[in-house]
């Protein structure tokens, strides 16, 4: 059965801010939500401690049109040396706001092409039962420039496929079935209020959703449907990975995310041992990175008038330890390193 011709798409879109400001960001992020062929049902977008001045420069520009609804936190959260501070607040907030069928995240320095929902919409409408729909993430450089993932299985995928299938061709190394979004996805809001205990706690959803979510029914993806994650020197990521490359802070928050990830994964119906597998090598492999990119950090920084270790000694032992329980990739990862960059690769994995 397809479903009936709406003149909008049954979303709620919600715009997360936090950390720095990126005040130029954030309004080209609500023109391009404002700016959609196909609308959204509903707009949200969170304040996440915004001072009055940024605030009114953005409703200055005109962007934040009063079918948006703003959810205004006092206070910004955002910790530095916790990734996952930014959204464990407000996330489920701007869940309990949302009255949509779907719900898609993005933040505040991300955009999506003007056909954005209305591609997503098709998808959904031919197909009613699916769950979780997704277009192609390509970066955007400062001059407006589309950065496309390096040509892998994604060019070739399905429209439509089970949810365990994706998530078993995601994860398995160097096939770039699908490159990492760096966005959430469009996801059924039901399926969200089910895991919303541990989906938030664990940062934005871009990652979460593949192991509790995604593996439970169809996925639909348009690779026409660009995703356009904004490449720039305020990215969040940037700062956890300088900080990471000085005590690898994610050492602990990996082991933390398969943990939790884990726990949803194996409770969904279909999942197998292979399935949790698959899991536990993809932290294994993230780890190990995290170790290796720290490791290399043990030699000072010769333009610094501090002339100490970034990261303590016995620290870097125990990541050489840790390394040689994944002896091929790692040796990858020290003698061709250049394979890894390749921008797409889910934050770096698929490799």
């Amino acid at each position: 059965m397809i479903n009936e011709v709406k003149d909008y798409f049954d979303c709620t879109v919600v715009v997360m801010s936090g950390g720095k400001p990126r005040t130029d960001l954030t309004i080209e992020t609500l023109n391009c939500i404002n700016s959609q062929k196909l609308k959204p049902r509903e707009k949200i977008f969170i304040n996440h401690g915004h001072t009055e001045s940024v605030m009114k420069k953005i409703s200055d520009s005109q962007e934040l049109t009063s079918d948006w609804k703003i959810i205004t936190f006092p206070i910004n959260t955002y910790d530095p040396t916790d990734p996952f501070s930014l959204y464990k607040f407000t996330g489920p907030v701007s869940l309990d706001a949302a009255t949509s069928k779907y719900i898609f995240y993005i933040a505040d320095d991300d955009q999506i092409h003007t056909n954005f929902f209305d591609r997503m919409a098709v998808l959904i409408n031919d197909k009613p039962e699916v769950i979780v729909a997704a277009g192609l993430a390509v970066g955007l450089g400062d001059n407006g420039n589309l950065i496309y993932p390096p040509k892998g299985s994604w060019d070739s995928r399905q429209k439509y496929e089970q949810g365990a299938t994706v998530f078993r061709n995601i994860f398995k190394p160097d096939e770039l079935f699908q490159p990492n979004p760096g966005h959430s996805y469009i996801i059924r809001r039901s399926l969200l209020e089910d895991v919303r205990s541990t989906v938030f706690t664990l940062g934005f959803p871009d990652l979460t959703p593949l192991f509790q979510i995604i593996p439970r029914g169809l996925f639909a993806f348009d690779k026409e449907a660009l995703m356009l994650r904004k490449i720039h020197n305020d990215q969040i990521h940037n700062e956890w990975d300088r900080k990471n490359n000085e005590v690898n802070f994610y050492f602990k928050n990996y082991k933390k995310m398969l943990e939790i990830n884990l726990e949803v994964l194996k409770r969904i119906e279909g999942v197998n041992k292979a399935d949790l597998k698959l899991a536990k090598n993809y932290y294994k492999r993230q780890t190990t990175r995290s170790c290796w990119y720290s490791i290399k950090n043990l030699v000072p920084d010769l333009n610094s008038s501090n002339k100490t270790f970034k990261t303590p000694f016995q620290f870097k032992i125990k990541y050489c330890f840790y390394m040689l329980k994944t002896p091929l990739y790692s040796l990858r990862l020290v003698f061709k390193p250049g394979r890894l960059k390749n921008f797409g690769s889910f934050d770096k994995i698929l490799i």
